[in-house]
């Protein structure tokens, strides 16, 4: 890829490519999945002020499984409340997905990991 050598860093070698690497292609197509869903999201309600409310996050269920942790309902809405607002009710779907690739581009590999556990 890209002419490049066999221990060439793999991190610079995505930047270089500009292409998004399997978690964060996963992380988009969970992104696009809850995007479709998002006028059907439970997001949290109450009266008084928090920041959940300012910023609409979605509810996420109790889970004490791991396998219950991986699965599209819980996984799906922690990652979905990390896009920002504005990019969450984008109106139309392809501005999505091009906002939401900048997005993960812009983001380390690193910090896209971290969001798995």
């Amino acid at each position: 890829m890209l002419s490049r050598t066999r221990d060439y860093p793999s991190d610079k070698l995505y930047r270089e490519a500009d292409v998004l690497d399997i978690r964060q292609l996963f992380f988009f197509e969970v992104f696009l999945v809850k995007y479709e869903e998002r006028l059907k999201l439970n997001y949290i309600e109450h009266d008084y002020h928090t920041r959940s409310v300012t910023q609409q996050k979605t509810r996420t269920a109790f889970c004490s499984t791991t396998v219950g942790r991986r699965s599209l309902e819980y996984l799906g809405n922690r990652l979905f409340n990390f896009l920002p607002h504005e990019i969450r009710n984008l109106k139309t779907r392809k501005k999505f997905v091009v906002r939401t690739k900048t997005f993960l581009m812009e983001r380390s590999r690193n910090l896209i990991g971290s969001l798995m556990e």
